[in-house]
């Protein structure tokens, strides 16, 4: 059983430290409170972290239940502490890792008339731009956002409107969307201003930091040269990351939710409807990015590849 420095005190599953002084923010710690916070949603699910499925293998999962299928996890609408489902055909669902098109290579995701509301991590004090990342593709569903404080119905405030997760970007001009070529040259941008026109738009692409491909193959760190600002972009334009791949239904694109100021300790609850008669078409939520304003405006550097 472990014991603290001294050995006068026993504990049952962890070590006690003791503090020599008060514990504050220097000024590093208060400028990194302004990043990019990027949240998987295995890891604010704790009952997927506390039941061994964050990380798991198919393989794994189906020497669980005895054999059969193992790439997804169903679960029961009251089993998550943190989610919360106003229509009891609401299908709750976990992909384990596999060839998902998804960051970790798993995403949490569900069908049927779909009604529910999960509870967001809370994050310092700020305006924010709330966005999902989302697969489009023949599934994908056409639902509405909300954003409340509480889980009650009656909390809750609808953002933006109706969301197609459906609609192809290579062919609905809404996107603003531009594939990458196969061939660059000098003069070209990378899409740094068809990005923009999509993020005006409300949408983005998905980061370049992971692929389509069982346990996401690309995990190389981008280097930087200030004599060539696009030097990193360089390192994965005709790779397989989700921020190049340009095919429908193998794409990934993040939709920007809401813009509006989060407060640390407040609750935040999102909300995602179903808004059509198909119990086919669903919802994926694989993770949120809060992205702090004067990042987003800011005018020296363009929105992360990476």
């Amino acid at each position: 059983m472990p014991v603290d420095r001294n050995g006068s005190v026993e504990t049952l599953n962890g070590y006690i430290h003791r503090i020599g002084g008060v514990l504050k923010y220097d000024q590093n710690a208060r400028n990194a409170l302004y990043e990019r916070l990027r949240l998987d949603s295995s890891t604010f699910l704790y009952e997927l972290i506390n039941n061994g499925l964050r990380g798991a293998t198919p393989a794994e999962v189906s020497t669980l239940n005895g054999g059969g299928d193992g790439n997804r996890v169903a679960f029961e609408n009251t089993f998550f502490d943190n989610i919360v489902c106003y229509n009891p055909g609401t299908l709750l669902r976990f992909n384990v890792m596999g060839a998902w098109r998804a960051h970790n290579s798993d995403q949490f995701q569900g069908w049927d008339v779909y009604d529910f509301a999960i509870k967001l991590p809370h994050v310092p004090t700020g305006e924010y731009e709330l966005r999902i990342i989302y697969p489009p593709m023949g599934r994908g569903g056409l639902m509405q956002f909300y954003i409340g404080n509480s889980s009650k119905q009656s909390d809750m405030v609808a953002v933006g409107i109706p969301f197609d997760a459906c609609a192809d970007p290579n062919v609905d001009a809404t996107f603003g969307y531009e594939p990458e070529p196969d061939d660059i040259d000098d003069t070209y941008d990378f899409g740094v201003a068809s990005d923009q026109t999509m993020h005006v738009r409300g949408y983005m692409r998905a980061p370049a930091s992971f692929s389509r491909g069982t346990y996401n193959t690309i995990t190389d760190q981008l280097t930087y040269s200030d004599d060539d600002i696009y030097s990193a972009a360089r390192q994965i334009t005709g790779s397989t990351n989700c921020r190049t791949e340009k095919g429908y239904g193998t794409m990934m694109l993040r939709r920007i939710i809401t813009t509006q100021r989060f407060e640390q300790g407040k609750d935040y609850w999102l909300r995602i409807k179903n808004l059509v008669n198909d119990s086919n078409l669903g919802w994926s939520f694989d993770f949120i990015e809060l992205v702090p304003l004067d990042i987003v405006n800011n005018q020296n550097m363009s929105e992360d590849w990476y």
